[in-house]
């Protein structure tokens, strides 16, 4: 699946939108708004920032920094079992 950010910001709108139309639509969009960016940071390089249309959200950026951290403590992860097997 690849990641956008662009999506990730139109599921927060339509979230947005909805929400006092459509209560479930709106929390679906909401989901997948969180897990969009979280998809976008867990791809992202380590050294890198939010790109800006989920820079601008702060939702948004606390969805993006959990997938980059989750990312990376899998890398740590990885080294560790290559390091020292059964660990």
């Amino acid at each position: 699946m690849p990641a956008n950010p662009f999506d990730a910001r139109l599921h927060l709108a339509l979230a947005r939108v909805l929400r006092d139309v459509d209560q479930e639509r709106s929390e679906q969009h909401s989901a997948s708004a969180y897990m969009e960016a979280q998809l976008v940071g867990f791809k992202a390089d380590a050294a890198s920032e939010p790109p800006w249309p989920i820079a601008a959200e702060p939702e948004l950026v606390e969805a993006w920094t959990s997938g980059l951290q989750i990312r990376l403590q899998a890398q740590d992860a990885e080294r560790v079992e290559a390091c020292c097997p059964g660990l």
